[in-house]
């Protein structure tokens, strides 16, 4: 399996299709405490249908699932003063600068939930390479109350399995079959870099400083905006500002999705993914 190491012997894991250093290269971000596997419906599908055209990438954040450091047995403690969106989007740009991916308006970012802050301040540092940015069940401003934060820390278990309630629709909830295998898949990551996550996501542009949604606009990068109104996770309100900051902005409902399996796959999100990429 493909690896890269950056910054002070850290492991990221990646799969890359690679058309050709002239393509354009589509970046895959995936949410809190997920990992590239929440993505791999939308690299396939992509893969499958635009392949001959984009390179196409997916990873594992830092310290999460199999990205993790390469000699470093007291990791977790580093990890906690490392967390936040902006250390996230740093690490993304040196990945692909590692790739040789980069380059003036070449990059095409797909964001979810974590995934769509990550795309933002990415676009706010780097928007010379950003060509455009699909945003799917996410914002930049997301209200998380500090007692889930204290609940995650006091009793993980319980509390993150009330999360994936919520993430989840009621069908896979009570499938005691596909919910153990949620539960396991966000156990891939440590529990402490799952409630980072959440507590960098509950920080992030409160004061508006973590975007310049001016210089967005000035750079004419286009949004695609995607939600559900069944998402339980992410506010709508939050969501109908986001978008009326966003001067190049449309917005797409994906009806009766979850907030995680609207990424799992459907004809609409096929539908929604070929003009993204046609415009």
């Amino acid at each position: 399996m493909p690896f890269i190491t950056i910054q002070e012997n850290l492991e990221i894991f990646y799969i890359l299709h690679e058309k050709n250093e002239q393509a354009k290269t589509i970046v895959l971000v995936h949410g809190a405490g997920c990992n590239h596997l929440s993505m791999l419906y939308i690299f396939n599908y992509i893969k499958k249908k635009w392949g001959n055209f984009f390179n196409i990438i997916i990873f594992d954040l830092p310290f999460h699932y199999k990205s993790t450091y390469t000699k470093n047995t007291n990791a977790i403690y580093t990890m906690n003063k490392k967390i936040s969106i902006n250390f996230y989007s740093s690490v993304l740009y040196e990945l692909l600068e590692k790739l040789h991916l980069i380059s003036n308006n070449n990059i095409i970012m797909v964001g979810h939930s974590m995934g769509v802050q990550i795309s933002l301040r990415y676009a706010s540092l780097f928007a010379e390479s950003i060509n455009k940015i699909m945003l799917i069940a996410g914002c930049d401003n997301v209200h998380i109350k500090d007692s889930f934060i204290l609940s995650l820390h006091n009793n993980y278990d319980r509390t993150i399995k009330l999360f994936l309630k919520d993430a989840y629709s009621n069908e896979i909830y009570y499938d005691k079959v596909k919910f153990k295998n949620a539960i396991d898949d966000i156990n891939r990551t440590h529990y402490k870099i799952v409630i980072n996550d959440f507590a960098a996501v509950k920080s992030f542009n409160k004061s508006d400083k973590d975007i310049d949604f001016a210089e967005l606009n000035k750079k004419n990068i286009y949004f695609n905006i995607l939600y559900s109104e069944q998402d339980k996770i992410i506010n709508q309100d939050c969501i109908l500002a986001l978008k009326n900051k966003l001067s190049f902005a449309k917005l797409n409902l994906i009806e009766k999705k979850s907030h995680i399996e609207i990424i799992f796959g459907s004809r609409k999100l096929n539908n929604f993914i070929d003009e993204f990429l046609e415009q």
